[in-house]
């Protein structure tokens, strides 16, 4: 524990109201930095946030608080920094039964803070500020009030009452003594009031003359000792038999200005002087004792002199020891009425005594209210203005209450009807009390129209309420426009969630409202949400899920925006497998039109089909596209102008259909002068034909056996030179070579008499050798992952040769992820995967069955709905008096994720044998839920709870079930219970049902023995019945497991029944039982 002194302070945080939003806090120091003050931020509950920041620098620091990104009212703050305190050393004095107790002496005067940790936390309410006043000196601020010390009998015990100071206003405190001198001991017995004062009395034993020593810090204070003079004890009079009463004498009831009255009732204490002392509160004490100012002598004569005299004015001191007038008048029948009239609402004491004596009670305080003034409250600030207010912009107002005495503020805000539904509303506000009797009310118009405000103090309506306020629009909602895919007419597709953004930037201040309405009736999206980009833009979520057109409400403020609402056209969702291709040769003839068709039918999207056809010379040719009439089919047509090798992109709503991209070989027409018999007798075979690797010879055969006399032409095209070898083997073939050192396609052509021999130009395919080293994975899937969002992963295996690519992705659970693989034709796959649950997930990638590099990968998964705030209570999941076949509960708080509740909650309880036991979740509409369940086992239960699927923090909680019962919860009710006849079935019910298991005892007992039966209804009640057989008074007791049961019975009969409620025997008056 560390002490010491001029340190910040916490600050405290309170979002009550304020919505969803995460708490932003930035101190800069003296010279402008952000980053050289720690800080700490503690969430309290209940949306109470506790900052605690530590200062390393003194000047002004600026504290600047947001929340939801946007600064709260007031903020930035500026706190003015003092030089660093001293850290005073503390010493452990002892340590016993977890106990510790620590000792510091601070040397200076002043603010010293506190600070406790338990395993480097801050215990509760640490750090603590301690005020060190300067060291006591003479005592000054003590004295004593009302010293009753002269003329008294010793045969009774005397009082006086030292009076402290109001201790509240110093930062220091002093400790009080007394001592008694004189002919003997006296018995000192002091009564502390825990107000600043406290009453002494004390019993002399001889008569005599006492010094009575009032000390502080044990020195005198002044006029210390005070001299008493004790007379001997007279049997003539009896002060504990004067009465005094009334309201004026109560501690509490008198209000300031009015007349407080009380009485006195001396006829049966004998005949004594009656005296009324009296000494306020003072800085100073009186220089000499306070003589008596008004005594009356009381005789036994049949006409005392008393009721000749006139009223006596006597004059007891308030608190602050000034005087206050008491008029006291005898009464014919011997007593005396008094009254005062207090002008402070401060505490008064008034002291009666009878023959210097104290009477019964005295001295009493009587603390004087303020009374209640409503008409003095003052209501003022721009919130009860009635023009100038703009909807969902904050404002304020302040109730003065610094002289309307003594009441509650009660304020309430309503608008009027169609302001914000059919109906008038009440308003949402916080009340905030200071410090000099004022409050300030907090509230933001939801919308634009008239409201209406009233203020009531004491239950009373202030006389300038109720306050009729116009509140003005806040934004312009023609300012407003909203774009993106979500709204295109078409291109939204059923079952695919999509997006779109509204702007908001110079339409003022209002709330975005989207409304979605399908061609059926029910839903028409799910998954909707609008996202606050503090941008001064909103971005709307949806997943349609009908099919057809949909129309789209966007509205700001409740004003539609420009060209709301809008339809958009909802199409069935993509299946690219239903897409047919026929017609397309794979062989055609240059210079001749070419047409093939593409079958759409039942593959959903958008229709949008696009075909692009790309020449030999990487040039793209033209093609048109005609929609076949009747039929989800188009015709594509186009007309090859060179020979060549050409590549057919066939793409549906931006994606390739299955086996795209196609190739078409367009090859010359025969020339009729030349001999096409023997270029048919030319053949061209082996595996370079086909294809091949990078860096290895791929070779072929030419057969021109037949052929005849003619010049062999050699040459191959690709994405790279590649080196020709040819070797005549004599027979009419020759072996050929060639060395691709790139990748890709390549065009092997081969003409004979300058004409392509059947089959030329041949395609092959160069791959790189297998070498799953070099296949390199890249993507946001590999870094982290979300609930329900698929992980995508960009696998290049372009460098690694030919192979197969396999992914596995798996929880550590064991559970393991949906993955698809996607071929993109160009060496490159994308891969995705569809995780489940949250978690650390491994993910597993084989080349050709070969392990590929920064595999396995380990990705963190986090929940689709982030339940870290939501929090679980109560005695069905802290296992605290959960007993078998007893109605337990819990409270699942979830208002940082909602504030309108709704099916969210699921719970699963779990009992020792595996089996499920049913449980009820009750919402309440505001963010929490209850839960309820009854266990029928005996041993620990699993209790899980999710939200929207994602467990809670904690989940599942283990619950011990033991045996025990709740006898409070039984209920017993019938007639039997409210009247009774003899010789006659009296029947009444026990319900036992959610109190657990206990033994269940019924007695009645009474004048004779009653015949009494008891049938168990197997549904958590029992039926019973008695017959008395005479008159008189019976009880009837009711124990669960050795315990009454709680409750009143009233008997309509003639019966006395008793019945014990906890620890007090309730006795309830009834009839007889009638003979019948």
């Amino acid at each position: 524990m560390y002490v010491h002194y001029r340190t910040g302070l916490p600050v405290i945080l309170k979002i009550a109201g304020a919505g969803v939003g995460d708490v932003g806090i930035e101190i800069g120091d003296p010279q402008g930095r952000n980053n050289t003050v720690e800080i700490a931020l503690e969430d309290k509950g209940n949306c109470v946030y506790r900052c605690t920041y530590k200062p390393v620098k003194p000047g002004p620091h600026s504290i600047s608080i947001a929340f939801g990104g946007e600064a709260i009212p007031k903020s930035p703050y500026v706190v003015n920094v003092g030089e660093q305190g001293l850290d005073e050393p503390v010493k452990q004095l002892e340590s016993l039964d977890g106990v510790h107790l620590f000792e510091y002496y601070p040397l200076n005067p002043g603010k010293y803070v506190a600070t406790i940790t338990w395993g480097g936390h801050h215990i509760p309410k640490s750090p603590f500020e301690v005020q060190v006043g300067p060291e006591a000196g003479p005592q000054k601020h003590m004295q004593c009030l009302l010293l009753i010390l002269v003329h008294n009998t010793f045969r009774e015990f005397h009082s006086f009452i030292p009076l402290f100071l109001d201790l509240n206003q110093y930062s220091f405190t002093h400790t009080a003594g007394f001592a008694i001198e004189g002919p003997s001991q006296a018995k000192i017995e002091c009564d502390d009031q825990s107000d600043g004062s406290c009453d002494v009395k004390y019993w002399p034993k001889e008569p005599g003359e006492y010094a009575v020593h009032v000390m502080c810090d044990d020195e005198d204070i002044k006029n210390s000792p005070y001299m008493a003079y004790i007379q001997p004890a007279s049997g003539d009079f009896n002060p504990d038999k004067v009465k005094a009463y009334g309201p004026g004498l109560e501690k509490s009831g008198c209000i300031v200005n009015n007349p407080a009255e009380f009485f006195i009732d001396p006829k049966e204490a004998g005949t004594a002087p009656l005296s009324i002392y009296a000494q306020g509160r003072a800085f100073e004490t009186p220089t000499s004792n306070p003589s008596l100012e008004a005594s009356v002598n009381l005789s036994k004569e049949e006409d005392p002199p008393l009721r000749l005299l006139p009223p006596y004015k006597r004059t007891p001191n308030d608190i602050e020891g000034n005087p206050v007038d008491i008029f006291s008048k005898p009464n014919p029948d011997g007593t005396f009425t008094c009254s005062y009239k207090p002008t402070k609402p401060i505490k008064h004491t008034v002291v009666i005594t009878w023959g210097g004596v104290s009477v019964p009670k005295s001295p009493f305080r009587v603390n004087i209210g303020q009374g209640s003034h409503p008409k003095k409250v003052k209501v003022f600030g721009p919130g009860v203005e009635k023009t100038g207010l703009k909807a969902n912009e904050p404002t304020h107002f302040t109730v003065d209450c610094t002289e309307a005495g003594e009441g509650d503020v009660s304020v309430g805000i309503k608008c009027d009807a169609r302001v914000i539904s059919d109906e008038e509303e009440d308003i949402d506000f916080d009340i905030i009390p200071n410090a000099n009797d004022t409050f300030t009310v907090k509230y933001t118009p939801p919308a634009a129209g008239r409201y209406t405000i009233k203020a009531l103090f004491a239950g009373e309506e202030i006389p300038s309420s109720p306050f009729r306020i116009k509140v003005e629009p806040s934004h312009d909602a023609s300012k407003v426009k909203a774009e993106g895919p979500g709204l295109n007419k078409s291109g939204v597709e059923n079952g695919k969630p999509t997006h779109f953004t509204v702007y908001t930037k110079g339409a003022g201040k209002a709330p975005v409202d989207v409304n979605f309405s399908g061609p059926t009736q029910g839903d028409a999206v799910k998954d909707f949400e609008i996202i606050d980009n503090y941008d001064y833009s909103h971005t709307v979520r949806y997943t349609p899920i009908q099919q057809g057109k949909m129309k789209v409400d966007v509205n700001y403020g409740g004003d539609p925006i420009p060209k709301s609402p809008f339809t958009v056209g909802v199409a069935a969702p993509l299946d690219l497998s239903k897409i047919k291709i026929s017609g397309l040769e794979s062989r055609v003839e240059v210079g001749k039109d070419q047409e093939f068709t593409v079958d759409t039918k039942g593959a959903g999207g958008q229709g949008k089909l696009d075909v692009k056809l790309t020449s030999p010379n990487r040039k793209v040719i033209p093609s048109v596209i005609d929609p076949v009439p009747g039929k989800e089919a188009s015709t594509v047509k186009y007309i090859p102008k060179e020979e060549g090798v050409y590549n057919v992109d066939v793409n549906y709503d931006g994606h390739p259909v299955p086996g795209s991209p196609y190739t078409v070989e367009a090859t010359l027409p025969p020339d009729p002068t030349k001999a096409s018999q023997n270029l048919l007798n030319v053949k061209a075979y082996g595996p370079g034909l086909k294809g091949g690797l990078v860096g290895k010879p791929a070779e072929f055969t030419i057969d021109t056996k037949g052929a005849g006399t003619g010049g062999l032409g050699l040459t191959v095209e690709g994405p790279c030179e590649a080196k020709i070898e040819c070797s005549d083997n004599g027979d009419g073939t020759c072996s050929v070579s060639y060395l691709p050192t790139t990748p890709g396609e390549y065009f092997v052509n081969i003409l004979f008499e300058e004409t392509h021999i059947p089959g030329s130009p041949f395609q092959a395919e160069i791959e790189m050798p297998f070498d799953p080293s070099k296949v390199v994975a890249t993507g946001p899937g590999l870094e982290h992952g979300k609930v329900g969002e698929a992980g995508l992963i960009h696998v290049d295996c372009s460098q690694a040769g030919p192979g197969v690519l396999t992914t596995e992705a798996v929880s550590d659970s064991g559970s393991k992820a949906e993955v698809y693989i996607q071929d993109n034709g160009d060496g490159t796959h994308s891969v995705t995967y569809a995780p489940l649950f949250a978690g650390m997930y491994t993910l597993s990638m084989k080349y050709g069955g070969e392990k590929v590099p920064k595999f396995p990968a380990r990705v963190k998964i986090d929940p689709a709905v982030d339940t870290s705030k939501v929090k679980v209570f109560g005695p069905g999941v802290e296992g605290d008096g959960v007993f078998r076949e007893a109605t337990t509960n819990f409270t699942v708080d979830a208002r940082p994720l909602t504030r309108t509740g709704g099916n969210h909650i699921k719970t699963k309880i779990t009992n020792p044998s595996g089996g499920a036991t049913d449980c009820l979740v009750k919402d309440k509409g505001d963010g929490t839920y209850e839960v309820e369940y009854t266990p029928f086992e005996k041993g620990a239960h699993s209790v899980k709870v999710t939200y929207d699927d994602e467990p809670v923090p904690k989940s599942p909680f283990k619950v011990g079930v033991t045996e025990g019962c709740y006898p409070s919860r039984v209920k017993a009710q019938g007639p039997g219970l409210q009247e009774a006849l003899t010789n006659k079935p009296n029947a009444f019910s026990v319900i036992t049902r959610g109190a657990g298991i206990g033994g269940l005892g019924i007695t009645v007992e009474g004048p004779s023995e009653s015949k009494m039966s008891c049938k168990d209804n197997k549904d958590g009640s029992c039926s019973v019945e008695y017959i008395p057989y005479a008159t008189g008074d019976y009880d009837v007791n009711i124990t669960y497991d050795g315990e009454h049961i709680p409750g009143t019975v009233n008997i309509a009969g003639i019966l006395q029944l008793a019945m014990t409620f906890g620890n007090i025997c309730l006795a309830v008056n009834s009839k007889r039982i009638s003979q019948y």
